[in-house]
């Protein structure tokens, strides 16, 4: 899954109460009393409220007010949950026009920017907090964030280390370390991330989800399955139980245990009907079993939910050509490709389908493509895959002894593409090889 990993940002609510208001003047204090007020309903999720009562602290205070910076940045924090961006980004600069070294409004305004998806902005923002307070673990964690996001690995393991060595007990820093590390394929560190983020906050659901995907890249199915299934007992939100019941299924399904997947994938769907993943993996069962109809009313109901998911078209696309509809198939084809130019699937897929539709020369051309792809652009997961497709080119292109080097290398960065392998039809007059099986085992 290209997009698995769900990142948990760190909370930044800037919650200073003021208790005592005896030494306040009359309008200081109502200003303290309702901006107290309004910290209560924040931290209820009382969004609208608060802003209110914020606003009304800001305008009782009056310029110059001891808390006035604070109250903008809490209140910026309330239409940042509401996704008012633009009013969040005001009330952060002007908390910044009182205080030009105010840490948390500029964290708190790089939260806003990563959330638009504006990571230079984002990175710009952390490394003015970190300047004005260099032991703000918050600001660390949130910028290792950013780094990840933009595929900047090593950056953000390091900003990870900082948050970690300045709080040690950072459930969530120890929890997206463990990510940038599993992004890496570097899963063994991830999984002992993983487990610390679990020791700390054991009812921590989501940890025990990734560390379930951790444990599938790395083979060992057993794990994931029981901390999938952990996941699913603690009750988080349906989302997640739906994400932990589909990611139960691709292992039950990577193991053959097909009637447990078939059952995970439709509670997946159940409990979240868009779910498009969920549909695309379903049909991958249906395709395997042979009922191409069914699978393609799945993969169908994954476009229908994102008409942009390359690898439900990729996958259309080839139950279409065990049907023999080769025209309909590489129109499928070559929809994914037309998202996603690099989708090395897609076009060894599509070179088999021509081969099979008696376009050798076409099919060439196609492999040719697939062959120049350039995997050092990406990392882990991805990588492997790029290179896996590589050696199913070779072997359709008979060339064993590059096959047999090219899957070796797939293998080497994700474990658990060898149990694939050893039933992926492109590879199968190597099945019973001594040396296709000294690879994979």
């Amino acid at each position: 899954m290209k997009k698995r990993w769900i990142v948990l940002a760190a909370v930044t609510l800037l919650a200073v109460t003021v208790f005592s208001t005896e030494v306040l003047n009359a309008d200081e204090k109502r200003a303290t009393e309702e901006y107290n007020r309004g910290l209560q309903l924040l931290q209820k999720g009382k969004y609208d409220e608060a802003i209110s009562s914020f606003t009304k602290a800001l305008k009782e205070g009056g310029e110059g007010w001891l808390w006035e910076g604070v109250a903008y940045v809490n209140r910026g924090w309330a239409y940042q949950q509401k996704g008012d961006y633009d009013m969040a980004i005001a009330d952060f600069n002007r908390a910044l026009e009182i205080d030009p070294q105010f840490a948390f409004a500029y964290n708190n305004r790089g939260l806003v920017y990563a959330a638009q998806k504006q990571y230079t902005k984002a990175i710009a923002d952390y490394d003015r907090a970190i300047k004005s307070e260099p032991g703000f673990a918050i600001a660390y964690n949130n910028r290792g964030l950013a780094y990840t996001k933009i595929g900047q690995y090593d950056k953000a393991v390091s900003d990870f280390d900082k948050a970690i060595e300045l709080g040690p007990k950072f459930t969530a820093a120890y929890y997206n370390r463990g990510l940038a590390l599993a992004a890496q394929a570097k899963y063994s560190k991830a999984l002992a991330d993983y487990t610390k983020a679990i020791q700390l906050s054991p009812k921590f659901a989501l940890a025990y989800n990734v560390r379930g995907l951790a444990y599938w890249d790395k083979g060992q199915y057993d794990a994931a399955i029981t901390d999938f299934t952990k996941c699913i007992g603690l009750k988080p939100p349906l989302p997640l139980i739906a994400w932990a019941h589909n990611n139960r299924g691709v292992v039950y399904h990577w193991q053959g245990v097909n009637t447990k997947a078939a059952s995970d994938y439709s509670k997946a769907i159940e409990l979240d009907p868009e779910y498009r993943t969920a549909y695309n993996n379903r049909g991958l069962l249906f395709y395997e079993k042979g009922e191409y109809a069914k699978a393609i009313a799945d993969f169908s109901k994954a476009l229908e939910l994102d008409p942009k998911y390359p690898k439900a078209w990729n996958n259309k696309g080839r139950a279409l050509a065990k049907m023999d509809r080769f025209g309909e198939a590489i129109e499928c084809f070559d929809k994914a490709i037309k998202i996603e130019p690099d989708h090395t699937r897609a076009l060894v897929r599509k070179g088999f389908a021509l081969e099979k539709w008696g376009k050798n020369e076409e099919a060439q051309a196609v492999y040719d493509v697939a062959l120049k792809a350039d995997e050092e652009k990406y990392e882990g997961s991805e990588k492997a895959e790029t290179i896996y497709t590589k050696a199913l080119v070779y072997a359709r292109l008979r060339d064993k002894e590059n096959c047999l080097k090219t899957l070796k290398r797939s293998l080497e960065i994700l474990p658990r593409l060898k149990d694939e392998a050893k039933k992926e039809e492109l590879l199968k007059q190597y099945w019973n090889d001594q040396d296709f099986k000294a690879v994979v085992d």
